[in-house]
């Protein structure tokens, strides 16, 4: 019982010291989440941005000065902030600075963040809905 409570209490220290955002910075960061986001957009927004002709090239630069990594951070900070705590944060941290860090998905948290972005896919819908016909 004294060595699981060693272990108890290291994994607990490993959150401290950090602040909040420091914290939800390095679970984005080991999720990936940044550059899935760009990437996935970079290859819709390059599928139509040579077709795309007055408004819509201007969306289409709004757009991309929305996918910086700090636009990008701000908006998955947001969500990790409306389902956790701080008590959950700390718990969550901790998993992903432990041994046992797998990759973190709930259905809920998932649904999420894939809506994170869904003003940028309306907009890119809309764009390819106006440029790319059917054959």
């Amino acid at each position: 019982h004294l060595f699981l409570g060693f272990i108890l209490t290291a994994i607990l220290l490993t959150s401290c010291g950090k602040t909040r955002q420091e914290k939800i910075d390095f679970i984005i960061e080991e999720q990936n989440y940044i550059e899935f986001f760009k990437t996935t957009f970079k290859y819709r927004i390059d599928k139509i941005k040579s077709l795309a002709v007055g408004e819509d090239s201007l969306k289409i630069i709004e757009i991309e000065k929305q996918l910086t990594d700090d636009i990008i951070n701000q908006r998955m900070t947001e969500v990790y902030n409306q389902f956790l705590n701080d008590k959950e944060l700390d718990q969550l941290y901790d998993f992903f600075k432990s041994d046992m860090y797998k990759i973190f998905k709930s259905n809920e948290f998932s649904s999420s963040m894939n809506q994170l972005f869904s003003d940028v896919n309306d907009m890119l819908n809309t764009i390819e809905q106006n440029i790319v016909k059917p054959e």
